[in-house]
């Protein structure tokens, strides 16, 4: 279910994507994202039904390290940290100095936002010091192939002299079938993003591109990201592992 996670904040290398990774994540209701499938139908490509979790395996050239990432959605509820009120997922890094942090999914004209970079202080979600990282047009609500859109993140907040990243993306209809260790996959959509890291501890701009695999119904299953180009040096690669969705939630086409 996940979407993008860029481990901003680990070092200028540690980038991380996964689903969003995921995200990686997910929604329900009216802010699920959907799109016409190659057979016709609209399926649900970032599902959030809650209590639905996805399990992720990270392989980080870049850090050196495996490990896994478990997401696990909560449910909508009003966040007094962003005065809004989101779909809350649980996403735990099983690495030193990870835990369970929150993640919000926000729907807003069109797009599904993202707010990370949270923490809980008991129940109560709430933001660090340094400040929240917010990717305001992380999908649009209506995904569908051959789409292309832009968004501007600060990962720090508004802080001062903070770093920025300018993602591009394009939709496009994958024709293969695409297996991970949760299975394989058909009529998946895949997004591919340039990302543009500037200011900061960046003297010069750093690009990378990300390649995500949504499934219909599930999600998240695949994102990769690499240095020079698509088809350049692979730093990170995330796979779906485990999908389990509860017993009533609706079903997905």
């Amino acid at each position: 279910m996940k979407r993008k996670i860029k481990t901003l904040g680990w070092g200028c290398s540690s980038f991380v994507s996964l689903a969003a990774v995921a995200t990686l994540l997910l929604i329900t209701s009216s802010t699920n994202v959907f799109a016409t499938g190659t057979d016709g139908r609209s399926h649900s490509f970032f599902p959030l039904d809650t209590d639905s979790t996805w399990v992720y395996g990270v392989k980080s050239a870049s850090q050196g390290i495996d490990y896994h990432v478990t997401d696990r959605v909560r449910g909508k509820q009003f966040v007094e940290a962003v005065n809004e009120e989101c779909q809350v997922v649980d996403e735990n890094y099983q690495i030193d100095r990870g835990g369970i942090r929150p993640v919000l999914y926000c729907a807003k004209e069109g797009f599904l936002s993202r707010v990370s970079g949270l923490k809980y202080t008991g129940e109560r979600i709430e933001f660090p010091a340094y400040g929240m990282s917010i990717e305001q047009d992380l999908l649009p609500i209506a995904l569908a192939p051959n789409g292309s859109w832009s968004d501007l993140t600060h990962p720090y907040g508004n802080l001062a002299r903070a770093s920025t990243y300018t993602q591009r993306h394009k939709s496009f209809a994958e024709s293969r079938e695409i297996e991970v260790p949760a299975g394989r996959f058909s009529g998946c959509i895949r997004v591919e993003t340039e990302t543009s890291f500037e200011g900061g501890p960046y003297k010069q701009p750093l690009t990378l591109d990300y390649t995500d695999w949504y499934a219909p119904g599930v999600g998240l299953i695949k994102t990769t990201a690499s240095e020079g180009g698509v088809n350049g040096k692979m730093i990170e690669r995330v796979e779906l592992l485990t999908f389990q969705r509860p017993p009533n939630a609706p079903h997905q086409q």
